[in-house]
């Protein structure tokens, strides 16, 4: 592992992730060949504090500054937190850089870059370069960040970008298309012009996005100081390859993350062997022509049964060395576990328990809502437990106590993952330490007040569809954590598998099967597979940077569309009122992101894991497109025993104000910035 203190071009592929986000977008330009400053890398002290102590990073990277800046009159000191310089927020702006004259002050100056992240400051990485005495500076745009043309557009301003940075001095735009915008700028040359727009093509393929750049020019020599995503402009859109067979094809609500190409090829669900479907850019559309299938002949109500069964199995294969034979036997295996699973049997008993008992309850009493909402919320789920056993492990003081819960409550819910079907994505233990650490600054306590059941529970008509319900949405949820451990097991076996063959982390999900076959049994060495491994894996990033459509619907891509509506209606699914700034959660997978939503959020998600539910803390509502009282966002509502309101289909803005009232059959989001916009979806 690469030293906590170090110079950037020494860190390797497999440690830049240690230094925060501007970092690594640093590092991806040094290895592009393009001319950055000098640059110390300081890893973000989530990564280092439990071996090194605070006060002596602190020195050695003082130290450091005095051996490599010699004759630097000053050297800045920037912030490159874990979560800034993100396409979806840059988070422009919130951290500080400070310049600083004495290097004696060096370790001052990185003290106050961390502190400006607040409580998650454990997450703030450290970047020190020169200062540099800049002739003239400026900001290079990919495109407009107000959508106005498709060329780059350039800022030019004589001295520092700071102040053009904040905003303080009007400046010189240049704009490929069309020239300068007020008169040319003579102390610009059209060389220099020339090398910013070449950069930017190199830099936008690098990142595969558009991109805000930071630059000066110094004694005629061009320095880049950094780069990231723009998040005001447009995402790209992709253009499909080829002819879009006739029909509707779809996104699936939990399926809108792209496959790499070993999932897709091995398909451990069995999703795409049995549904029709098509690949763009790795994402996956579904055929809307197919139904789920009814499997009468399977003993799906013994849930107990099925619980020990597949748990068992997936426990004992954890166990062996891993074997092309035992992969193939646990994908088998996981395959009956998701067609039982996905039983239309199992699905309409579910629908048939819940609407059976609002029946009744209709009859009986004028509030049956609510009191269905109140009863649905006391069910004492396998979630509603996971928070309980958390918070009482957060009160527990770190030592031998607290080692011990901790080992209990890992082995209890370990293996759990947001997104089972896709088998790369991490599991609980293997972050668990880092969420530990963040719940612990946040003093995190609450858990969800439990409901009582409204005294229906004594009536002996209600009590069996109760019960029934109950019984129903307990095994929902368990469900989930079923297909976890399905999907962790596979996964470790994967990860067994790559370590025998000698290939980098993660890199064996680049393979293709019939690749990975060969290699395993000796007809291939992993070197003959190096170069499509790196091609498909940036391939397979930059897919998670397009604007996807959410259908293709006879040939063309149907995205959202911008409308201005105030007052937006839904259906509540968790009753309340509450008010607050939106945070769209751009991957309900990311528990880092989940557990840094600002306190008092109303969250807006396309979908939503309920095996994360323990990890939204302090959010006041949600916003969700689903309706149903038994979809993972409701259940999450439920347990949090916060408002939500279904039936939301809109891409928010990050920031806009809007107040939630959920307090009747017929909700509304009423926005309170009207300022902001809404993109109201709008399938033509």
């Amino acid at each position: 592992m690469d030293g906590v203190v170090t110079a950037l071009n020494d860190v390797s592929a497999e440690d830049i992730s240690r230094y925060g986000m501007k970092a690594q977008n640093l590092w991806k330009m040094y290895g592009e060949g393009v001319r950055i400053p000098q640059t110390l890398l300081i890893a973000c002290p989530q990564s280092w504090l439990h071996e090194e102590k605070e006060e002596n990073i602190l020195h050695q990277a003082e130290e450091e500054v005095r051996r490599a800046f010699v004759d630097c009159r000053g050297i800045m000191v920037r912030s490159s937190f874990e979560f800034e310089d993100l396409e979806h927020s840059s988070r422009a702006g919130k951290f500080k850089s400070i310049f600083v004259r004495d290097k004696n002050k060096t370790a001052e100056a990185i003290k106050e870059v961390w502190e400006s992240a607040g409580q998650d400051w454990f997450h703030m990485g450290t970047v020190i370069q020169p200062y540099i005495e800049a002739d003239y500076s400026g900001i290079l745009f990919s495109a407009s960040p107000f959508g106005k043309g498709d060329g780059p557009v350039i800022e030019f301003t004589q001295g520092p970008c700071e102040r053009l940075v904040r905003g303080n001095i009007t400046p010189d735009v240049y704009e490929a298309e069309t020239g300068w915008k007020s008169g040319k700028a003579e102390y610009v040359s059209a060389q220099k012009i020339e090398e910013l727009l070449e950069h930017e093509k190199r830099l936008r393929k690098m990142l595969g996005c558009n991109v805000d750049v930071e630059f000066c020019v110094s004694q005629d020599r061009l320095f880049l100081l950094q780069c990231r995503p723009i998040t005001t402009g447009k995402r790209p859109r992709p253009e499909y390859r080829g002819n879009i067979p006739a029909g509707t094809w779809v996104l699936q609500e939990e399926l809108q993350l792209p496959f790499t190409p070993l999932v897709r090829a091995m398909d451990p669900s069995g999703l795409l062997s049995e549904r029709p479907h098509i690949v763009f850019e790795n994402y996956i559309y579904f055929s809307t022509d197919y139904r789920l299938k009814r499997e009468p002949d399977r003993d799906w109500k013994n849930w107990e049964g099925i619980w020990k069964h597949f748990t068992d199995y997936f426990l004992e294969i954890q166990k062996k060395e891993s074997s092309l034979i035992l992969l193939e036997d646990a994908v088998r295996k996981y395959r009956e576990l998701v067609s039982m699973y996905m039983n239309l049997d199992w699905f309409l008993y579910r629908k048939k328990c819940q609407q059976e008992l609002l029946d009744a309850l209709k009859e009986k009493y004028e509030n049956y809502q609510d009191i269905f909402l109140r009863l649905i919320r006391s069910v004492r789920t396998i979630n509603v437990q996971k928070r309980i056993d958390f918070v009482n492990l957060l009160k527990e003081k770190r030592g031998e106590a607290f080692e011990t819960k901790k080992t209990v409550f890992l082995e209890k819910y370990g293996a759990e993952t947001s997104h089972p079907f896709y088998i790369r994505c991490r599991s609980l233990s293997d972050y668990f330490d880092e969420m530990i650490q963040i719940a612990q600054d946040r003093q995190i306590v609450r858990v969800a007040p439990e409901e009582d059941e409204g005294g229906v529970t004594d009536d002996e008509e209600l009590s069996p569809l109760i019960d029934a319900c109950k019984a129903a949405i307990k095994r929902t949820e368990d469900d989930d954590y079923l297909l976890c451990l399905g999907s962790y097991t596979i996964r470790r076996l994967l990860e067994r598998l790559e370590e025998r063959i000698g290939l980098n982390r993660d890199e064996i999900y680049f393979l293709k099967y019939d690749e990975l076959k060969q290699v395993l049994d000796g007809r291939e060495k992993k070197e003959a597979f190096e170069a499509c491994i790196q091609t498909r894996k940036r391939d397979f990033e930059n897919s998670g940077k397009y604007e996807m459509p959410l259908r293709i619907q006879d040939g063309k891509c149907v995205y959202q569309k911008r409308n201005t509506a105030s007052v937006i209606q839904g259906e509540t699914i968790s009753p309340g009122h509450a008010k607050g700034k939106i945070y769209c959660l751009q991957n309900p997978g990311d528990i880092f992101e989940i557990m840094n939503i600002p306190g008092g959020s109303i969250v807006y998600s396309q979908w939503i894991s309920p095996v994360l539910s323990s990890y939204f803390f302090n959010i006041n509502g949600l916003l969700l497109p689903e309706v149903s009282i038994l979809s993972h966002g409701a259940i999450l509502a439920r347990e949090m025993g916060i408002p939500a309101i279904g039936g939301i289909s809109c891409g928010f803005v990050n920031g806009t104000e809007v107040e939630m009232d959920a307090s009747g059959d017929c909700a509304c989001c009423i926005s309170v910035d009207n300022a902001h916009s809404f993109d109201i979806m709008e399938l033509n």
